[in-house]
């Protein structure tokens, strides 16, 4: 056994890992029974007391299935699987997204509930989050699923989509509506839903999403052809007048980008597409979006003329990041958009993990 000089040197060229594993066996039991965990350690079992060796409470969706459809006009069931119940003295509830509404809170198993899903709810994905709660007021465990709301069985096109939509701006956005019925006559909404789809004939001049959204792109004509359930439903002709302003680009585009961390900016101009000078407002972007901008010191742009705008990506956050660059000026009410995106990422620590290797043994 090495006397107490011995020791003394090894704590001087060895780390504290290496010494650490020369501590005498009882050196280990005074400490811990000077900790008051001596008794649970000697017989093998973890301390009650000890939050970290004892198993936390959880939460989990037998059913739903993430993912899953439902029609709204529907009842959702739902099934929880739960560890140790006797920890949730208040009670475990589900809470839905929207109207969808909340579940009276139950206090023992079987943890079952359901859901009545609003007839005229529309189409799209909504979250389902249990919590559960034990002596305080915050939850002690959570889950959640996603679930995708459909329109209600049986639901019809009863009306057409608007015949035209007008946009006077680059990035102007307006919403397509196309109603429908369902049994018994209430109307409901269909954009949204999966059997109905939306494209536009040329995406130079309008886009529309999968929400209905339609966004303005260039100047021209061009018409969304709508149908429902694999049947025509109608088509919108959209309409983009010539507008005042014309961005050089109508997206910005980076890269992945640290959390923190400030990117290389990118630039962009803006022309004045009209026959007399424009007076640039304002311009402004997204707060993870930083800009800069000559715009408004010349202004007014004269007619032909041009300003330049740059923009940043830094990213408060991980995953995908969007933004906008927004443009007002005097010639029309709608104003000039750019749209922006990029990803956020978690850095690396720039200092490695030591490991064993990295003593001197």
């Amino acid at each position: 056994m090495l006397n107490c000089a011995e020791r003394r040197e090894i704590r001087k060229t060895h780390s504290l890992r290496a010494w650490a594993r020369l501590l005498c066996p009882f050196a280990v039991v005074g400490i811990l029974a000077l900790s008051g965990l001596g008794a649970d350690y000697r017989q093998g079992q973890p301390n009650r007391s000890d939050p970290v060796s004892a198993e936390s409470p959880a939460i989990d969706f037998t059913s739903p299935a993430n993912g899953s459809s439902i029609s709204a006009g529907q009842t959702l069931s739902i099934t929880l699987s739960v560890s140790h119940p006797e920890a949730f003295t208040r009670g475990i509830s589900v809470i839905g997204q929207g109207a969808i509404g909340a579940t009276p809170i139950k206090n023992a198993p079987p943890f079952e509930f359901t859901l009545d899903i609003p007839v005229n709810l529309s189409p799209g994905t909504y979250q389902l989050t249990a919590l559960g709660f034990g002596l305080s007021s915050r939850p002690i465990a959570t889950a959640s699923v996603a679930v995708r709301v459909e329109p209600p069985a049986g639901a019809t096109l009863s009306a057409t989509p608007p015949e035209e939509v007008i946009l006077e701006a680059i990035g102007e956005q307006l919403p397509l509506r196309v109603v429908g019925e369902a049994p018994g006559g209430r109307p409901v909404n269909l954009m949204g839903a999966s059997n109905l789809t939306a494209v536009s004939a040329d995406t130079s001049v309008a886009t529309v999403d999968s929400q209905g959204m339609v966004t303005a792109v260039g100047a021209g004509h061009t018409v969304i052809n709508v149908t429902f359930g694999g049947h025509a439903a109608g088509a919108v002709l959209v309409h983009v007048v010539d507008p005042a302003l014309i961005p050089s680009l109508t997206k910005l585009t980076f890269g992945a980008e640290a959390v923190g961390r400030r990117g290389q900016a990118q630039s962009f101009t803006v022309r004045n597409a009209v026959s007399y000078p424009v007076r640039i407002l304002s311009v402004t972007s997204s707060d993870e979006f930083p800009k800069t901008s000559d715009c408004e010191a010349i202004s007014p742009i004269p007619a032909g003329g041009s300003c330049t705008i740059r923009v940043s990506f830094a990213p408060e956050g991980s995953g995908v990041r969007d933004g906008v660059v927004t443009i007002v000026n005097s010639a029309v009410i709608a104003p000039t958009r750019v749209y922006l995106t990029g990803s956020g990422t978690q850095e690396r620590n720039r200092f490695r993990d030591r490991d064993d290797r990295d003593f001197p043994r």
